[in-house]
């Protein structure tokens, strides 16, 4: 199994057991954690490590949360941790982000170029999509000659090179030279 799709299945089941008014600050809770986690080298090593020994993590852990978050969060984090799955906070707490987007009616818009999209180009594509209640994720891939890929929800419009020239090759390929 991937890690998003773990991610994923962690995220939806802490989403369910929340009670509604409280599942904006756990979202706000699970971003703070990862902040702090994954910006200092030390927590990165100690506890977001696979190979990090249970018990000192888990010791950390509590020292750290102790009367910060509430019994379910903490239990949620233990359990993390017993299942060596703590490495995953980050994608967790992004997948736990788009449940309550999702829920909230944003719809995710990822923009998706060979090099990060201008602020001016932002613009312009929020510009377009001002109709929608919208939050635009810009992505960078290199595997992407020219153009882009915008996806809106499910949908992909792929408008790459790549794309257009394999398109450019089905028309020569299906091309019929005898019928002149």
């Amino acid at each position: 199994m991937s890690d998003l799709y773990i991610a994923d299945k962690y995220a939806r089941a802490l989403f369910e057991v929340v009670d509604a008014d409280e599942k904006v600050s756990v979202g706000a809770v699970l971003g703070s954690l990862w902040n702090l986690l994954s910006s200092d080298e030390i927590y990165v090593k100690l506890l977001l490590s696979r190979a990090s020994p249970k018990a000192m993590s888990g010791m950390i852990l509590n020292t750290m949360l102790d009367g910060m978050v509430s019994p379910l969060l903490s239990s949620f984090f233990r359990l993390l941790l017993e299942n060596n799955r703590l490495y995953l906070l980050g994608k967790i707490q992004h997948k736990y982000q788009e449940i309550i987007e999702r829920e909230n009616g944003v719809v995710v818009v990822t923009f998706t170029t060979a090099k990060k999209a201008s602020n001016r180009e932002l613009e312009l594509l929020s510009d377009i999509l001002r109709e929608l209640d919208h939050k635009v994720v810009n992505l960078e891939d290199h595997t992407i000659l020219s153009g882009f890929l915008l996806k809106i929800d499910n949908n992909l419009l792929d408008c790459s090179l790549d794309r257009m020239l394999h398109d450019i090759h089905k028309v020569i390929k299906n091309y019929d030279i005898g019928a002149k």
